[in-house]
């Protein structure tokens, strides 16, 4: 059974990022085992999260400016995973920027996604499913072209 992972990011500064991220880890591990907010409305953090992200096998902190204000949704949800020894699988953006609280933490690997998107990939699939995947070579196994388009 493929793992759980919850995918935390900054709507602000990384909404594409995250548009592609999915959609190359769904050809791995299938859309039931991400979760990523993309339904939630803004205002109070909901309480399901927590459980959400005491229940995920992985949680990925895609690092952003963004993401790293202490006043945010990322940041609590990076805080909850913390505390409920969930392994946290840092995703590097921008090649200038480090989200202080997980150098804190110990987070000194990351999966580089600053330069190429695909060294990023290889790195984050190596944690996630003991092995490095490309993002997209899977489509070459697949037998319609419902990828291919907006869903």
């Amino acid at each position: 059974m493929p793992p759980k992972v919850f995918l935390s990011y900054g709507h602000k500064d990384a909404w594409e990022f995250m548009h592609r991220l999915f959609f190359a880890l769904e050809l791995y591990l299938g859309r039931e085992n991400l979760f990523w907010d993309t339904l939630i409305p803004p205002g109070p953090f909901p309480d399901h999260l927590k459980t959400t992200i005491e229940d995920c096998d992985f949680f990925v902190a895609v690092m952003s400016p963004y993401a790293a204000r202490a006043d945010g949704w990322c940041r609590r949800e990076l805080e909850i995973a913390l505390d409920s020894e969930r392994p946290v699988l840092p995703a590097k953006l921008f090649d200038d920027f480090n989200d202080p609280l997980l150098i804190d933490s110990g987070q000194m690997t990351y999966a580089d996604f600053s330069a190429e998107f695909e060294v990023g990939f290889r790195r984050l699939t190596e944690w996630i499913l003991g092995e490095a995947r490309s993002s997209w070579e899977y489509l070459g196994t697949c037998t319609d072209d419902r990828f291919l388009f907006e869903q």
